[in-house]
């Protein structure tokens, strides 16, 4: 036994809390991957359905759009509410940097000569405020990456309903409306 300590359950006390400190500190890093892994599916998922949805609104949809106002409506806003989720989600994506703890520098130099207990406390205080500073920014990240969550379904249920829309609405369209878009179409493929 050291003089620092006078018994082993001091000792074991200031390890566990030490370990359940480390532990805390750990998990945080692996919800800040998790966040951010989640983050950029989404945005990779929400780019190719807003990609899809406008490609197909410029060329498709074009003189339907024209015709019917309600369904402008539901398109635009649906796709509007898409890329508000990418905007969310780029947000929550957004980097923020933590200092690791301990210094490696900062160990070496100023713990070495200190007795074990010290160290042990000092360093189990400093992961502390990381961890809060951690856990506070987290929350926000997966706030944002929330709303992105609710701005991606809104927007598919409008987009839903523009397809209900033009489904429904299909049978008012004017048949040259149809062949007309269609030859549009047909003309710019060719054209390339």
């Amino acid at each position: 036994m050291t003089k620092e300590y006078n018994n082993t359950t001091e000792k074991d006390r200031d390890d566990l809390i030490f370990k359940l400190i480390q532990k805390r500190f750990d998990s945080e890093w692996q919800r800040l991957k998790d966040l951010d892994n989640k983050a950029s599916n989404m945005i990779g998922f929400v780019s190719i359905a807003v990609g899809i949805l406008l490609g197909a609104g410029t060329i498709s949809f074009t003189n339907i759009l024209q015709i019917n106002p309600i369904a402008s409506v539901f398109f635009f806003l649906g796709t509007g509410l898409l890329i508000g989720s990418i905007i969310f989600s780029l947000m929550g994506f957004k980097i923020r940097g933590w200092d690791d703890v301990p210094n490696v520098e900062y160990l070496i130099k100023e713990y070495t000569s200190k007795p074990y207990r010290e160290v042990l406390r000092r360093v189990a205080g400093e992961m502390k405020k990381v961890i809060v500073e951690m856990e506070i920014k987290l929350n926000d990240k997966a706030k944002s990456i929330d709303i992105a969550w609710y701005l991606l379904i809104s927007g598919f249920l409008f987009v839903f309903l523009f397809v209900i829309i033009l489904v429904i609405s299909n049978s008012h369209i004017p048949e040259e409306l149809v062949l007309e878009n269609t030859l549009e179409i047909n003309n710019s493929t060719n054209d390339t």
